[in-house]
């Protein structure tokens, strides 16, 4: 009798009710896309048409989700909101995932973790970590040489859904990672920086809270992913027309299309360089460090200004 039931506890997790089967059906619950369902929004500071606008493509389980488009407040926050558009400019922020905290927050930038199905190595649409960006600092990084940056100010607060503020880890630690309320969050202010929100776009968030897991641990059913990122407002992907890569922007950028390159990016921060970084390539270090020009507002000296990194970028030239 015991050699014959030795199997039975083994197979009580795939019975109806057991560990496996609810695995399973829940598995079979999330395999379709979600619907996004319209919502009542207005954003929750009044909106500057003067300062920059930058968007994200998701996806969740595979499906396209939809464009989240946000205002970053410049005019508040202009190194906070500098750092959150030269990564979405340059296209660090897709692949990466965002995870879930139910009615709280959506929270994303890792751009350490990415979804394979989404970025690729030999796409050159994706941004080449491997070679401009080798060590980068697990959990994401800033634009700016000291890789985290300090809190600028708290002069906006988590007033509503629809707020875009830094995900930090403490005082004085703002890097890449970000985070869109999906609800007032009072407990937020003077630890966090607002310095953007959802102009169009919100539908999308509220759909994907309802993705999350209600252990309110991050996780979500799906995979929620950002198929692409940049700056200002082309139009979506399915009906964007393939940009081109022959063309270089000033800089600052003007609106970039969804479909931006990376050669196009890159040479666009090449061309903001001094000529003599330019004039020799071969000397170029891993980490060059460059006057961000937009910056010369703020009336601080050149050695003390706002810097980004152009990291081997002659080579894709």
């Amino acid at each position: 009798m015991g050699d014959e039931m030795k199997d039975v506890p083994s197979m009580l997790p795939l019975a109806p009710g057991g560990v496996y089967s609810v695995k399973w059906e829940e598995r079979l619950k999330w395999k379709d896309q979600v619907e996004v369902v319209p919502v009542e929004y207005s954003p929750p500071f009044e909106v500057n048409p003067a300062n920059p606008v930058c968007y994200m493509d998701v996806r969740s389980g595979g499906y396209y989700m939809g464009r989240i488009k946000f205002e970053l407040k410049a005019d508040i926050c202009p190194e906070t909101c500098e750092n959150f558009r030269q990564l979405c400019s340059f296209g660090c922020y897709l692949g990466s995932m965002i995870n879930v905290w139910p009615e709280l927050v959506l929270k994303g930038g890792d751009f350490t973790v990415r979804d394979p199905l989404v970025w690729s190595a030999d796409d050159p649409e994706c941004f080449d970590f491997d070679n401009l960006l080798p060590d980068c600092r697990p959990g994401g990084q800033s634009i700016y040489p000291d890789l985290l940056f300090p809190d600028e100010n708290f002069n906006l607060k988590h007033i509503g859904p629809g707020v875009l503020t830094m995900c930090n880890e403490g005082p004085d630690t703002n890097g890449s990672q970000f985070m869109i309320s999906l609800r007032s969050l009072p407990d937020l202010d003077g630890k966090n920086v607002v310095f953007g929100q959802v102009l169009e776009g919100f539908e999308v968030c509220s759909t994907l809270s309802t993705i999350g897991r209600p252990a309110q641990d991050g996780t979500t059913f799906q995979r929620i992913t950002v198929e692409s990122c940049g700056e200002g407002a082309p139009q979506p992907p399915e009906t964007s027309p393939k940009a081109s890569t022959t063309s270089v922007m000033s800089f600052p950028s003007p609106p970039c299309s969804a479909r931006n390159t990376q050669r196009a990016r890159v040479t666009r921060l090449v061309k903001s360089m001094p000529s003599q970084l330019r004039a020799t390539p071969a000397k170029l270090p891993s980490r060059t460090v460059i006057q961000s020009r937009p910056f010369a507002v703020l009336g601080r000296s050149p050695s003390a200004g706002v810097q980004v990194h152009a990291m081997h970028a002659q080579k894709y030239l």
